[in-house]
């Protein structure tokens, strides 16, 4: 019984985890084209220094992701998921971030200068050094970095 069960749930296994890559090379594809992908599955995807400026990426899984030195300006990341996504050093100014999940990422030496966070989970984010200048927090406006 166990045996047939187990043959039974490889090819699901290998089903869900090689379609949701597919998932992601498309929303890739997608995002290059158009600079924008709202929505998309792109769950640890790895884009150091892209510039995705001033794409759309709202509501996106970007989950564990590499966006480190992306170029994020006036990009729009409301209600995106960045969980643990590493975000050092990426220029977001002017970013819409409103109602993002940025718990536990990695905001070090980001500029947030003029972007939105508000309404944003920042719990266990890492902001040091962060260029905070006109940003709208869920604590309120700062300017740490002006």
């Amino acid at each position: 019984m166990y045996k047939l069960l187990i043959l039974l749930l490889i090819p699901l296994f290998f089903i869900v985890y090689f379609s949701s890559d597919r998932q992601i090379d498309n929303n890739f594809q997608k995002l290059k084209a158009s600079n924008s992908c709202e929505g998309c599955n792109l769950n640890g995807i790895n884009l150091p220094a892209a510039n995705i400026s001033p794409g759309s990426l709202k509501r996106a899984n970007l989950s564990g992701a590499s966006l480190r030195g992306a170029d994020l300006r006036g990009a729009d990341l409301s209600k995106a998921k960045l969980t643990e996504a590493d975000l050092g050093g990426a220029d977001l100014r002017g970013a819409d971030l409103r109602g993002a999940t940025l718990t536990g990422a990695n905001l070090k030496g980001a500029d947030l200068t003029g972007a939105n966070v508000g309404y944003a989970n920042v719990r266990d984010a890492n902001i040091f050094e962060a260029i905070l200048c006109n940003t709208e927090t869920p604590w309120g406006i700062k300017n740490s970095g002006c």
